[in-house]
């Protein structure tokens, strides 16, 4: 073997496309990523050499030969790097006889290790191998490259070949030759392996392009499409109809794998990745001498010291100094090094850590939560930063419109609701940067609300720009500020407007709408003796047309019987106008239809149940069809259909109403308004023994009066009983 040396080297030859030695050629080495750019010849053997390289690990060079003339017609061989070989042991350690029980102190500290990173919070130091599944999976179907004008499809073919084993094939030619029936190949031209059908040479497609001779035979002879990247071949022979689509000729069709790339052969250019070096990492130890956690977390540490720079003195001692891991054990130490005269020295032996009067510590001692944002709160108390945000109900506005908005101001990295600031400023900014409109709201936990009417004689059409913020944030610059910009636009004046109500009678036949619309222009004059076009849809289902004519006020009043499929739920209309004046207006009005027969009425008891001879506060919700509550009254009935009580929503279709059950009834309400409510609905079960509660919680009191009656049975005289109270 050649001598060692620090450095690595790079050699090879240079040869001509014939195979002959080609002396005097310019090779080059270079790393993009790296920035090496060397330069060398070849000798008069062809041969050349980059030695005292010092490589990095991972590395990737590039070889480049050129002719004297910078010509690429010639080819680089590199010559293999050596290896060294290993011999077997004849015998085997002892270490390896005892591997299984060397190393169960390791994996027991391991095991304590993961366990106090995992009470630590260091989940992300922890590497436990999850749990691993086989199961088994579908075949994915094989995906093609795109294809051009001239394809076949599938199950037209005459035969449709499918490569086996294409990594045994050494040309496309050869590897074909006999595996496709009624084709042959023969030399035509300068091809040498050319498909023939019957003595007729063949068209060849690739990825449904046609191929001219010489690319025929970059594909047969020269291999420049790897068998492995086919996906398959269609032969087509006898059918004349695909035959015709094609060029009236037998064809070949090549179709290449998903991702296929064309390979490019440059013998002039060799990539490398060699060995090299590594930068040896610092190995780690806990530093016992400085502050941190290092005093409080236990040291389980299986390999304690490691050190590959020690240096003897002229007497041949050396002198370091390490820490033992926690607790006791039997540790193992081993020497190795050479000397100048490159001598090795190897020397392995052990000593013994008896237990302490200390015990083992396996807690960690109390970490502060807040020591890491500390520095952050305490700036944050010094140099306080707010931030503002608006809601908007729309994205886009008319003149005449009014903009809602709610804002939500912010103190402080944590985001809570800012306790420095009480109001908020807000105003509209015209493209000259001029204040048309400044509002001041109250900021109450944070939170502020307020409407901006946008009235003719204030605005004009262009774009604004919203602005929000506080006087603190003023201390801080532009940057701080909300700000958003929208287009505020002019509606047409001749633009209809429209109002409308809808109701649907149900039947024992069918369902009846009934529309009653009235139409009117922004001034709110009314659309007067208009004639328009109505379309009836549910959701994009076209059901009835009709045309109509507006009166002197503007109304519109129609009926409409809806077919059995319709549920109503989904209605809305379509007006278009007929005048030429109205411009061909188009307006989409969604019904909002209320069927009290519809209506779902709910009631919930204040104690959570009904006890009969006990007063108990009922409450209800009364929802229409659309989800939203709605106002109701109506009565409670026994079975014999006496009136016992009353009920009236108060606000959103909710109300309460106190009700005395008996014993044995069965009780049902009944809707009087609005008219046309004919479901019944009933109470719920009534109970002979149990317990209510009620609560009176009346409008500015201080104290809240909870009422708690019984049947004898429901209370127990030597039981001991809680009342919890939550918010």
């Amino acid at each position: 073997y050649k001598a060692e040396q620090l450095g690595s080297a790079i050699s090879g030859v240079v040869k001509s496309l014939n195979g002959k030695v080609y002396p005097g050629a310019k090779v080059k080495l270079f790393s993009l990523k790296s920035g090496i750019i060397l330069d060398a010849f070849s000798d008069i053997n062809g041969r050349f050499t980059f030695d005292n390289l010092v490589l990095t690990d991972s590395i990737k060079l590039t070889l480049q030969a050129t002719t004297m003339k910078n010509g690429n017609k010639v080819e680089v061989i590199v010559d293999p790097s050596l290896k060294m070989g290993l011999t077997e042991r004849k015998y085997k350690s002892s270490d390896s006889l005892t591997f299984q029980y060397s190393m169960k102190t390791y994996i027991e500290n391991v095991k304590k290790q993961d366990a106090l990173l995992e009470r630590m919070g260091q989940l992300s130091r922890v590497q436990r191998l999850k749990e691993v599944t086989i199961s088994g999976r579908k075949k994915a179907a094989q995906q093609y490259s795109p294809q051009g004008m001239f394809t076949v499809t599938e199950g037209q073919a005459d035969q449709t070949f499918v490569f086996k084993n294409p990594e045994s094939c050494p040309t496309l030619g050869l590897c074909l030759q006999g595996l496709l029936q009624g084709v042959v190949f023969q030399p035509l031209d300068v091809v040498q392996n050319y498909p023939y059908s019957r003595n007729v040479p063949m068209d060849v497609f690739l990825n449904g392009r046609k191929l001219s001779a010489q690319e025929v035979g970059d594909v047969f002879d020269n291999d420049i499409i790897a068998p492995s990247d086919i996906g398959k071949i269609d032969v087509v022979r006898t059918n004349q109809a695909v035959m015709s689509r094609l060029g009236n000729a037998p064809a070949l069709l090549i179709v290449t794998k998903m991702g296929y790339m064309r390979k490019t052969y440059q013998p002039n250019i060799v990539n490398l990745s060699p060995k090299g070096y590594n930068k040896v990492r610092d190995f780690y130890m806990p530093k016992y001498d400085g502050p941190g956690n290092a005093n409080t977390i236990p040291d389980l540490r299986s390999t304690i010291f490691w050190d590959a720079n020690v240096k003897t003195f002229t007497t041949g001692k050396a002198a370091l100094s390490y820490f033992n891991a926690d607790g006791p054990g039997n540790y193992k130490v081993v020497v190795e090094g050479i000397n100048a005269d490159g001598e090795l020295g190897r020397e392995v032996f052990r000593y013994k850590v008896e237990a302490g009067d200390q015990p083992l510590q396996t807690e960690f001692a109390k970490i502060d939560r807040n020591l890491a944002t500390r520095g952050l709160d305490s700036l944050s108390i010094k140099m306080p930063v707010e931030r503002a945000y608006l809601h908007l109900d729309k994205t886009s506005y008319n003149i005449g419109d009014t903009l809602w908005f709610k804002g939500y101001v912010m103190a402080g990295p944590s985001l809570a609701a800012t306790k420095l600031s009480g109001v908020l400023l807000v105003e509209l900014n015209n493209d000259s940067a001029e204040v048309v409109r400044r509002v001041s709201i109250p900021i109450k936990n944070g939170v502020a609300m307020a409407q901006i009417p946008l009235p003719s004689r204030v605005f004009r059409e262009g774009a604004y720009t919203l602005r929000a913020y506080t006087n603190l944030m003023q201390n801080y610059g532009d940057g701080h500020f909300f700000s958003q910009r929208f287009y505020l636009g002019l509606p047409r004046a001749d633009r209809w407007l429209v109002k409308s109500t809808a109701v649907l009678d149900s039947t024992d036949k069918s369902d009846e709408l009934k529309v009653e619309m009235s139409l009117f222009k922004l001034d709110r004059s009314p659309v007067a003796l208009r004639d328009a076009e109505v379309y009836i849809y549910e959701g994009d289902t076209y059901l009835y047309k009709e045309k109509v004519q507006t009166g002197a006020d503007g109304k519109i009043q129609f009926s409409k019987a809806l077919p059995k499929r319709a549920n109503g739920k989904n209605i809305r209309i379509e007006l278009r106008s007929i005048h030429p004046s109205d411009k061909n207006q188009v307006v989409q009005v969604p019904l909002i239809i209320d069927r009290p027969q519809k209506i779902d009425l709910q009631f919930m008891p204040e104690g959570g149940k009904l006890v009969a001879g006990i007063r108990s506060v009922l409450g209800f919700k009364a929802l229409a069809e659309n989800g939203r509550g709605i106002s109701l009254e109506g009565n409670i009935v026994d079975k014999a259909g006496q009136v016992v009580s009353s009920f009236k929503t108060l606000h959103n279709g909710m109300g309460s109403f106190e009700f005395t059950p008996l014993v044995g009834e069965n009780y049902i309400a009944r809707v009087t308004s609005p008219v046309g409510a004919t479901k019944k609905y009933d109470l719920p079960k009534i109970l002979k023994e149990g317990s209510v509660m009620t609560v009176q919680n009346f409008l500015g009191s201080a104290f809240i009066t909870l009422k708690i009656a019984g049947t004898p049975k429901a209370f127990s005289p030597d039981s001991l009983y809680y009342l919890i109270g939550t918010t």
